[in-house]
């Protein structure tokens, strides 16, 4: 005998010789990734960091996720975001391993990049990277 329970808390009653199909989709492994970036902060105007994020799952072993999405978001709050295996600028390095490389940073300010593993191996982590006000105006 089981008891179940709708996503409301409700329970789910039925009667003699009603019929109930159970599906579930592919199931997600949780785990964790380290983000980093090369050169660390504080940058400067005109660099373009290379930041790598590294997947484990709960066993500490190196995992990849079946999707990876990075975001990055300039001070003003502009969002772009960069999907694995659609967009440009993502590698792999070995499992569980990948690496971003990002725009090209035009503004001083909080930059931030956010990396997510969407499927597989579900894990997100964040990094704010501080760039410098520059006497010199950015390359257009």
């Amino acid at each position: 005998m089981a008891e179940l329970l709708l996503q409301d808390g409700d329970e789910l009653l039925l009667q003699s010789g009603d019929q109930i199909v159970l599906q579930s989709g592919p199931t997600a492994v949780f785990g964790y990734v380290n983000l980093s970036s090369n050169p660390r902060a504080p940058l400067d105007i005109g660099d373009r960091p290379l930041c790598t994020a590294e997947f484990f799952d709960r066993d500490d072993v190196a995992a990849d996720p079946t999707a990876v999405e990075f975001v990055w978001r300039t001070p003003n709050g502009t969002e772009t975001t960069y999907t694995w295996g659609v967009d440009d600028g993502i590698d792999t390095d070995g499992t569980g391993v990948f690496l971003f490389l990002a725009p090209e940073i035009v503004t001083h300010g909080r930059h931030t990049v956010r990396v997510a593993g969407l499927e597989g191996l579900v894990a997100a982590g964040e990094l704010n990277l501080g760039v410098r006000m520059s006497a010199f105006p950015a390359s257009t």
